[in-house]
C-alpha cells in the first residue's frame, strides 16, 4: 500500500517520533516560495528539508486564490525541487 499524510509542519514531528519506523510517506500541508521564514501555515523549503518531509502540497485552493500569478505557484514547485522535497 503507498499512503501519504500531509500534516501542518507543527505536526510533523510528533508523528514522525510517535511512529519512527512508519511505512506511509510523511508530507507538508504548503510551503513558502522565499528561502526563509513563514507566512500564515507556509513553511520555507529549509525547514521542510530539515523535518525530512517527502512531499509537499502545492497547487492547493488557497494557492490558486493567493497566488495569481502561474510564476509564484512555479516558484514554490522549484523551491520544492531546490530543498528535495
Amino acid at each position: 500500500f503507498n499512503i501519504h499524510i500531509s500534516l501542518p509542519y507543527s505536526y510533523i514531528e510528533a508523528i514522525s517520533k510517535t511512529f519512527p519506523d512508519h511505512e506511509f510517506k510523511l508530507g507538508a500541508e504548503t510551503l513558502l516560495s522565499a528561502e526563509e521564514g513563514s507566512f500564515t501555515a507556509s513553511i520555507a523549503g529549509k525547514l521542510l528539508q530539515e523535518a525530512k518531509v517527502g512531499f509537499v502540497l502545492i497547487g492547493t485552493p488557497e494557492d490558486r486564490i493567493f497566488l495569481s500569478d502561474p510564476k509564484q505557484l512555479t516558484n514554490k514547485i522549484k523551491t520544492a525541487l531546490n530543498h528535495s522535497i
